[in-house]
């Protein structure tokens, strides 16, 4: 499937070997400090980028990417704990580990404090989806229902949500 797929667009290994090797004589060298190492650093660095992340950043700037990329993340460590596949001991799930670990090191950039925005939730202003989000997912505090959520929401109490300008 899609993840497959993504999974294909690693890293080039012989654009690797010879981007370490050109560091690697500037090393021998003894010129590890000057401007050519440097510029060796980060064509490795590159090189060394999986190119599934420049497909999620492509994907992640698309209307609704961001939301789809969450939930594929979702999928992957459904796929990667359920014990009952064979994809969870497989080869292929070495793979879908480092798309994983490319998604998660995405999502955290992406879902960083200082882009989420703080917001007061109410029952007058607040979408009826993310009240009824509130509700499925607290965790601390269950909900038993639209009245109790309503009661929370009394004009005497306070529920903020941290919200992504991306996501519904």
């Amino acid at each position: 499937g899609f993840l497959s797929v993504l999974c294909a667009f690693g890293t080039e290994e012989a654009v690797v070997r010879t981007r370490c090797r050109a560091l690697l004589q500037l090393m021998e060298r003894h010129d590890s400090e000057g401007i050519q190492a440097l510029q060796a650093q980060s064509s490795l660095r590159d090189a060394l980028a999986p190119q599934h992340e420049r497909v999620m950043q492509r994907i992640a700037q698309q209307p609704g990417g961001l939301g789809f990329l969450v939930s594929l993340r979702a999928d992957l460590i459904g796929a990667l704990t359920d014990r009952h596949t064979e994809v969870a001991n497989s080869t292929e799930a070495a793979y879908w580990r480092s798309l994983d670990a490319s998604l998660r090191s995405l999502l955290s950039m992406w879902f960083d404090t200082g882009l989420l925005k703080l917001t007061m939730v109410d029952w007058q202003r607040s979408p009826a989806l993310l009240l009824e989000r509130l509700m499925r997912y607290e965790r601390v505090h269950a909900m038993d229902g639209w009245r109790d959520l309503r009661r929370r929401l009394d004009s005497h109490r306070r529920i903020f949500a941290l919200m992504h300008s991306r996501l519904p």
